[in-house]
């Protein structure tokens, strides 16, 4: 656990983190089988992918690339650079398909965690409305809606760990955000299951 646990966080921590690229490029890389709030969107989601460089985390879609929960698929991809029409100082970055190079299904049971620090990323029981999921046991379900009920309200500004100003970091005793922990059915059209959660507060992270 601890071990995916630091994956995601190393992800969670490179998303502004971005090689310096040529106006247009081919490049290959990984996309992780689950999806990660987006920090930059409220609410909206991002892949995990790895170029070969390191897990990072990508809100740009991929135009093309058809995700699938529970699925790693290795890609090539076009990424261009295109000027910001309304402010030509900025750039952005337009990601679409090239080849589906390959694609693996996890084994049934294969943990992963999200990061969540607003309640909207939860739609009743599932991931914004995309992927449903179920409880492990009473107790995590119990113990999910009270870390839920928390969530509640004007989320804090400093989502992720280590992006936020000093003025925005939660007060000592008083961080809301949660490691969601899941794994996979055996069905890929049954839903998730919530296995276990531990509090920000708990990690000591900051």
């Amino acid at each position: 656990m601890h071990g995916t646990r630091q994956f995601v966080i190393a992800a969670i921590l490179s998303l502004l983190v971005m090689q310096p690229m040529q106006a247009s490029e081919v490049m290959r890389m990984r996309v992780e089988p689950y999806l990660q709030p987006a920090g930059d969107r409220n609410p909206g989601f991002c892949y995990v992918v790895d170029d070969g460089s390191g897990p990072r985390l990508l809100s740009e879609p991929i135009g093309g690339f058809n995700f699938q929960w529970g699925v790693r698929s290795q890609i090539t991809v076009n990424v261009e650079r295109r000027s910001d029409p309304v402010d030509t100082s900025k750039t952005t970055l337009e990601y679409r398909l090239v080849t589906l190079d390959k694609e693996e299904k996890v084994e049934p049971g294969t943990h992963f965690q999200i990061f969540v620090w607003d309640r909207a990323f939860i739609r009743g029981q599932s991931i914004l409305g995309l992927k449903r999921f179920s409880f492990i046991s009473k107790d995590i379900e119990t113990t999910f809606y009270q870390r839920m009920k928390l969530l509640e309200g004007t989320p804090p500004r400093a989502a992720i760990p280590g992006l936020g100003g000093e003025q925005d970091k939660p007060k000592v005793g008083d961080d809301r955000r949660i490691i969601l922990e899941f794994s996979y059915p055996a069905d890929s059209s049954q839903p998730l299951v919530l296995e276990n959660m531990v509090g920000l507060e708990d990690l000591k992270l900051e």
